[in-house]
């Protein structure tokens, strides 16, 4: 679903699904991988973490040793569904690109 708007992915999201307790959070990536969640650890019983790269940067994702040179590359305005319970990182090759998340049960 590449190039689409922040509010047509969160209105395609939601009226496909019957997720429930959605929760929602921008989450800086820089060059040590972070956690992607919207609070300090992942959601209890997550159904699907929804990842939308709003900047200009490559975000790259994978588990919490993630490099820029192994990582899943997502691009600049895209989507990405991780449908797992196990925390999922991201790392850039610069600071201070934000990515947009959305955990729901």
């Amino acid at each position: 679903m590449a190039n689409a708007t922040w509010s047509e992915t969160w209105r395609r999201l939601f009226k496909a699904t019957n997720r429930k307790n959605p929760a929602v959070s921008s989450v800086t990536v820089g060059t040590s991988a972070v956690l992607l969640a919207t609070g300090t650890s992942t959601m209890l019983d997550r159904g699907v973490l929804e990842i939308y790269n709003t900047s200009s940067a490559i975000i790259y994702l994978g588990p919490s040793t993630v490099t820029t040179s192994d990582g899943i590359p997502l691009l600049p305005n895209d989507v990405y569904y991780w449908y797992s319970e196990d925390d999922l990182y991201a790392i850039a090759e610069s600071s201070g690109n934000a990515v947009r998340v959305i955990e729901t049960r």
